[in-house]
């Protein structure tokens, strides 16, 4: 056979040609795919990544409507939200301006001209947010609606500003609510990180204090979101709006508190240090509660005024401590109602043959412990009516110690929370023979048990837990859960939820010895250490006190009472007055001014020169009281 080597096409140069073009075009073509790669992924990887990210559909969160806050009995709104919009700064297109020093200094001053936001600040943002540059950081807060619509206009102009609608509080009151309402701030970094499962965010706004803290997540409802289609300078093409993601307003509070009360607390005691709280014994209800001094939380709404917050924050008297649930004082002679009960509880006492004789002190060890006064003999009723100390020096002794602890602590509630809706309430301190081995290295003496017994030495208080224990006795022995919201309006459901009382403590004592010691307190009021307030108008009964301070000459005034002594509905007031000398003089006038105010729509003015001015032997404290309320302006026919 004939072999033909042109019959084979492997030897054919056009076959061979279309295969060397053939390889040729597959490597130009993978060469260039390559090249493309490489061009969108290196050279050019910064300028679509941040297209990728600007032109994308991004979530933005839409605030939720803070429930508003209103009193009680008359509905008279304290709390209420306005319209305020905060600036926000993205640090990533100053980033890009870098490179270009002129450009980047010309935005900084234009940004300064037209917003008021110093170039200083906007800098320092700058350089703490390198690794998060994409994160708007909110730079002020409550700018000028003129601004917004600059911006809002100019958009294009300014890719690195974005505003949000916000929240922005106004307190009708003022600083006479300031430590039932407290006050709203942004969320700071510790708090964001121990919050942010919960639902907050890093611009989100808390409570601080009052009701705002306590009741933060029923007042700040749920907050919503949009999707926004944008494009690479930031104009928003397009929003997504889902009924499931809509914001949820918050609940509105309405509190037990009522506004006239209030106001006369705040009257009463603006210019002295201390507190005042008054509650309805059969309910737990705060009616009013004050601490002096105070503060207007209206400081922190909006643009921070940080000169107003500083002067506060250095005030040595410190406004923004609510002295009425976390100041801590020595009970003193009010815990002479704690020990007589607790003792009439005690079989080794007898009423009706308990009396001591008073010569003004009593010897106990090598120590001279001194009363009150000379106060000869001194039975149940008048021991408590003259706060005789040397009566319960000895009642102190015979019963004991540890029974007067166990009456303070399980009885009465002491040493512990009150629970009031309140945050931070301090608990105080009922000392025991243990507590002082262990925190003191001491032995418990008798000269322990005499001051225990008068509530000095180691006891510590609140005045909300001196005014538990007066509404207890005052209600036969019920002691009600101190509360200061009413109700719940849902927004959302439009339906109310009422709070019910709670029971937080029951006297085990007889109503017989209730009785007894009920009957004391208004034998105090008629013909005791507070006879000066008692009057026809009103029938009170209470207890004064008057607490030592550790190594110093100056005492704290008690006054704790209820009216009317007989009346179903009692009211409990108490005051403490710090550093404001004996309980039968300033802290009693006062309690018995915002009783007048209460239940007579009298000007508590009025009682306090009434009972103060003729006391000649205390015109020192009548002229005091003069000076701080500036009553000597007054033309004398105010007071008549």
């Amino acid at each position: 056979m004939k072999n033909n080597k042109n019959s084979n096409p492997m030897h054919l140069k056009s076959y061979r040609f279309n295969i060397l073009f053939f390889r040729i075009a597959i490597v130009l073509c993978f060469s260039a795919l390559v090249y493309r790669l490489y061009d969108l992924q290196v050279v050019k990887g910064d300028i679509y990544k941040e297209r990728a990210i600007n032109n994308k559909e991004q979530v933005v969160r839409i605030p939720a409507y803070r429930g508003e806050i209103f009193t009680g009995e008359d509905e008279v709104k304290i709390a209420e939200n306005l319209p305020s919009y905060s600036l926000y700064l993205i640090p990533k297109p100053f980033y890009d301006l870098r490179r270009k020093t002129i450009a980047f200094n010309e935005k900084l001053n234009l940004i300064e001209t037209r917003f008021d936001l110093p170039r200083e600040r906007i800098l320092k943002i700058l350089d703490r947010r390198k690794l998060n540059p994409f994160s708007p950081v909110l730079i002020k807060s409550d700018i000028a609606e003129e601004k917004v619509f600059y911006l809002a206009e100019n958009k294009e102009k300014f890719p690195e500003l974005l505003f949000i609608s916000d929240l922005k509080r106004r307190y009708f009151y003022g600083e006479n609510f300031a430590h039932i309402t407290g006050y709203i701030q942004k969320i700071n970094s510790r708090e964001y990180n121990q919050k942010k499962d919960q639902g907050y965010f890093i611009d989100s706004i808390v409570g601080r204090q009052g009701v705002e803290s306590y009741y933060d997540k029923e007042l700040r409802g749920r907050v919503g979101f949009k999707i926004q289609t944008v494009d690479v300078k930031k104009r928003v093409k397009k929003e997504i709006e889902h009924e499931d993601n809509n914001p949820i307003p918050g609940n509105n509070l309405y509190l037990t508190t009522e506004t006239k009360v209030q106001n006369i607390l705040a009257k009463v005691m603006k210019h002295y240090p201390g507190g005042a709280i008054v509650t309805r014994a059969s309910t737990g209800e705060v009616l009013g509660l004050y601490s002096s001094p105070s503060y207007d939380p209206n400081i922190f709404s909006g643009e921070p005024k940080k000169e107003e917050f500083k002067k506060l924050i250095e005030d040595e008297n410190n406004p923004f401590l609510n002295r009425v649930i976390q100041g801590e004082y020595p009970p003193s002679s009010i815990f002479k109602l704690i020990v007589a009960l607790t003792a009439l509880d005690n079989s080794q006492v007898n009423f009706n043959s308990l009396n001591y004789y008073c010569r003004g002190g009593l010897r106990i060890g090598g120590q001279y412990f001194k009363c009150t006064g000379y106060h000869a003999n001194q039975d149940f009723i008048s021991a408590i009516a003259n706060s005789c100390n040397v009566f319960f020096y000895k009642l102190g002794i015979l019963i004991g110690p540890n029974s007067i602890h166990r009456g303070a602590e399980t009885f009465f509630n002491l040493g512990q929370k009150q629970l009031i809706d309140l945050s931070f309430e301090k608990a105080g301190r009922i000392p025991s023979q243990k507590w002082k081995l262990e925190r003191i290295g001491n032995f418990w003496w008798d000269g322990d048990t005499a001051n225990f017994s008068i509530g000095q030495g180691f006891s510590l208080v609140s005045i909300l837990q001196v005014n538990t224990v007066t509404a207890a006795i005052a209600n036969d022995g019920i002691a009600y859960r101190p509360h200061l919201v009413k109700k719940f309006y849902d927004l959302k459901n439009a339906q109310e939820v009422e709070i019910k009382k709670e029971v937080l403590f029951t006297l085990p004592f007889s109503k017989l010895n209730l009785k007894r010691v009920q009957n004391a307190m208004r034998q105090v009021v008629r013909w005791g250490t507070a006879k000066r307030i008692d009057n026809d108008r009103i029938v009170i009964a209470g207890k004064t006190g008057t607490a030592e301070i550790y190594k110093k000459q100056d005492t704290h005034a008690w006054f704790t009472g209820y009216a009317p002594y007989d009346g179903e509905d009692k009211l409990v007031v108490t005051v403490l007055i710090e550093n404001g000398g004996f309980g039968g003089v300033l802290a009693s006038t006062f309690a018995r001014a915002i009783l007048d105010g209460i239940f007579l729509d009298r000007d508590p003015f009025l009682t306090i020169k009434e009972i103060l001015q003729p006391w000649e032997s205390q015109s020192d404290i009548y002229e005091t009281w003069l000076t701080r309320n500036d009553q000597k302006k007054l033309p004398a026919s105010y007071f008549k």
